[in-house]
């Protein structure tokens, strides 16, 4: 029966016999000093006279047992009954070995892609780090050398127009570089800035004005914020720069526009909030299912070069990890996408919170 379990101590002779024996065969188990034990509180009541029982081994321990029990005063077992249930308690032991083994095996193979991507990740960050820090070197001298030309430029007569249309190029690029530059750093940095309880619904209601201009005007912005969400411990900016990112991801996915959903929402089996969770949906074109297990990938982008650098989810995917979070999501083409977003929650005024994680 699911639930019932015999205690050793109660029956001192039933399991040192089965520690010993390949095969309990009692034909009389009320009168068997091996079973006698089970006499007043399991044979009599149930009408039970003879128990022939296999132990289940694992890794030489053992942890079940198979029961085969007669009903009625006495029964002999023969030769051939002891033998089937010695090999069915064999049968169960293997069985049990093998699923262990798959399980660990499993486990294993899973331990060791994690590990590999905890490393890819730490060495694509040091060198995102590095990288950001020598472009950020130069892109610096750059700007000065045209604010420099720029001053000059003006006290120039007809060529100046020409100079200033030319320097205005020059600026777009360099704005172009000063956010990769931005996404480079914000990828390769390994712990949180400022890690604060913060209230991710006011954050998003605060946010809507920005994210209304970057999406434009052929894009539908909606909330759904539910009554008191749980607060949780992240860095603000961090946040805004991950909702950032998944609303740039949005707007892309919708080139002829469509409805972005933002939803903030208690989650969890118990009575208390586990988890705030945040669910952006868009209407756009979806993923590929051949794309869709790359999309955090560090550096990997479907958009035409120049367009990204495939940063933007990496990124979002680091943020909410090293806060002790998880991040899922649900496409298909043509239907659009969810990214649904796990945070620990934080209950009460959070005062006795620390911050979350460090980066990995």
């Amino acid at each position: 029966t699911r639930g019932f379990a015999l205690e050793a101590q109660q029956y001192p002779s039933y399991f040192a016999s089965l520690e010993e024996e390949r095969i309990l065969a009692a034909d009389d188990a009320r009168k068997d000093s091996r079973t006698c034990e089970f006499t007043a509180s399991y044979l009599k009541p149930l009408g039970i006279g003879a128990m022939l029982d296999a132990p289940i081994r694992v890794g030489g321990e053992m942890i079940g047992v198979v029961c085969h029990e007669a009903l009625g005063e006495v029964r002999e077992w023969t030769n051939e009954e002891q033998a089937l249930a010695a090999s069915m308690g064999d049968f169960v032991s293997l069985a049990i070995e093998s699923a262990e083994r798959a399980r660990s095996q499993q486990e294993n193979a899973a331990m060791t892609e994690r590990l590999a991507r905890v490393r890819k990740m730490e060495a694509l960050g040091r060198l995102a780090g590095s990288v950001a820090h020598d472009f950020n070197n130069v892109w610096s001298a750059i700007q000065g050398s045209i604010d420099l030309i720029r001053r000059a430029s003006e006290h120039h007569g007809d060529g100046a127009a020409f100079l200033e249309e030319e320097l205005g190029h020059i600026d777009v690029a360099i704005d172009r570089a000063g956010r990769l530059i931005q996404q480079l750093l914000g990828f390769s940095r390994h712990e949180h800035a400022d890690p604060q309880v913060m209230n991710a619904a006011e954050a998003l209601r605060e946010m809507r004005p920005m994210l209304l201009r970057s999406l434009g005007d052929t894009i539908e912005l909606e909330l759904r914020i539910d009554d008191d969400p749980p607060r949780a411990s992240f860095d603000p900016q961090e946040f805004e720069h991950l909702v950032i990112n998944l609303a740039s991801n949005a707007r892309d996915a919708m080139p002829a526009g469509g409805k972005l959903r933002s939803t903030v929402r208690a989650a969890g089996d118990g009575p208390e909030p586990e988890w705030l969770e945040i669910e952006v949906l868009d209407s756009g074109e979806g993923i590929p299912p051949e794309v869709l297990p790359l999309i955090f990938e560090p550096f990997y982008s479907t958009k035409v070069m120049g367009a990204g650098w495939g940063l933007g989810l990496a990124t979002v995917q680091r943020l909410i990890e090293s806060a002790g979070g998880h991040v899922f999501v649900r496409s298909q083409p043509g239907d659009g996408t969810v990214f649904r977003i796990r945070l620990p929650a934080i209950t009460g005024d959070g005062t006795d919170a620390a911050p979350i994680g460090t980066r990995v």
